[in-house]
């Protein structure tokens, strides 16, 4: 089952392609996805 936070992240993740090609100029393709995971960054004093 899937829960509410795990709904919204998959809402946020995005499908690509990611294509490369060997020396011979073979091509090789293959879908990524890349999911949006919220950050803060937060600066923290060094002297703290």
């Amino acid at each position: 089952m899937l829960n509410p936070s795990v709904r919204a992240m998959a809402r946020r993740s995005v499908l690509c392609w990611l294509a490369t090609a060997e020396e011979l100029g073979r091509p090789n393709v293959s879908p990524k996805e890349i999911f949006a995971v919220p950050t803060r960054l937060q600066l923290q004093d060094p002297d703290r």
